[in-house]
């Protein structure tokens, strides 16, 4: 077999560089896809519902029990966003949530 050593130095490493960091910008680029505001806000909404306790499997666990003739147990408040242009902090924190909770255990919480 053929061993093949390539050196760059120089002014072929001059133009090398740029080349291969170009190439490389260019498929990150290219792999990021934009996604319009309605989409976002879709799945914003979903992931605040799924850890919230209100996602698909924790409402029909609530309907199961229902149905069951079991005490409904109450829906637990959601949890909001805060952007950080909203916050105090907004250069020195990237982004901050706010949770409002009750003091009541999360659905599905069970004791160690």
């Amino acid at each position: 077999m053929a061993e093949y050593n390539l050196q760059l130095r120089g002014w072929h490493a001059l133009i090398a560089i740029p080349l291969v960091l170009g190439f490389w910008g260019m498929e990150m680029y290219l792999r990021v896809r934009p996604v319009d505001d309605a989409m976002r806000d879709a799945v914003r909404a979903e992931l605040l519902n799924e850890y919230s306790g209100r996602g698909p499997k924790d409402v029909a666990r609530i309907v199961a029990e229902a149905r069951a003739g079991s005490p409904v147990e109450p829906v637990q408040p959601l949890v909001q966003r805060i952007s950080g242009s909203e916050t105090r902090w907004s250069r020195s924190a990237g982004s901050a949530a706010s949770c409002t909770s009750s003091r009541e255990k999360p659905p599905g919480a069970k004791r160690m």
